[in-house]
């Protein structure tokens, strides 16, 4: 799990909340970044809930990530008659199987969102952009962490984290930009 900067807490499943800051949570967090882990068997696909967060009896407001049966990735966010909705086709992933990182990114003040899902098995990345960002609210920050209703965790989902920050994502988002790479011709400078 990573403890960079701009990390506020964590649900690891078994175990519950760990907090990574002792900065308290934001009234609003208007730019962040959600990161859960989830393993898949070869061939399997859903339906998968990962995640949902939010009211169920009117559905005015909620946060929902899930895998369909044809192997698409989902994420459905609304706050009142606000909705934004963002998918990844991810059948190659799911034949392969193995493990998952999936990375939810939003800035309201630039209205960018970002779903990311790396296969760390597999190395493979594939990302959607988006606009309609919406921010989420102390409370609902509290129950990903408690792992607590009105947030719901799938059974799949290892853990998961969320932060301040539009977090890098993939393998090189550890190295800084002058570390050279190993390659099997020998030492390269990072691609640009």
């Amino acid at each position: 799990m990573m403890l960079e900067h701009g990390w506020f807490a964590a649900h690891l499943t078994g175990h519950g909340p760990v907090r990574l800051s002792d900065r308290a949570l934001p009234a609003v967090l208007g730019r962040g970044s959600l990161m859960l882990d989830f393993a898949l068997m070869p061939g399997e696909t859903g339906p998968l809930p990962l995640l949902h967060l939010g009211d169920q009896s009117g559905w005015t407001w909620f946060l929902s990530i899930s895998l369909d049966a044809q192997g698409v990735l989902t994420l459905v966010q609304r706050q009142g008659a606000a909705v934004q909705a963002l998918t990844l086709d991810i059948a190659q992933d799911c034949a392969a199987g193995g493990r998952m990182r999936l990375t939810f990114s939003w800035d309201c003040r630039t209205d960018e969102t970002r779903l990311t899902l790396e296969t760390i098995d597999g190395g493979q990345i594939r990302q959607r952009v988006g606009t309609g960002a919406m921010p989420l609210a102390r409370a609902e920050l509290a129950a990903l962490a408690k792992g607590r209703s009105p947030a719901q965790i799938g059974p799949r989902v290892e853990w998961l984290a969320f932060g301040s920050q539009m977090q890098p994502v993939g393998p090189g988002a550890c190295f800084a930009p002058s570390t050279p790479i190993a390659t099997p011709g020998g030492t390269a400078p990072p691609p640009v």
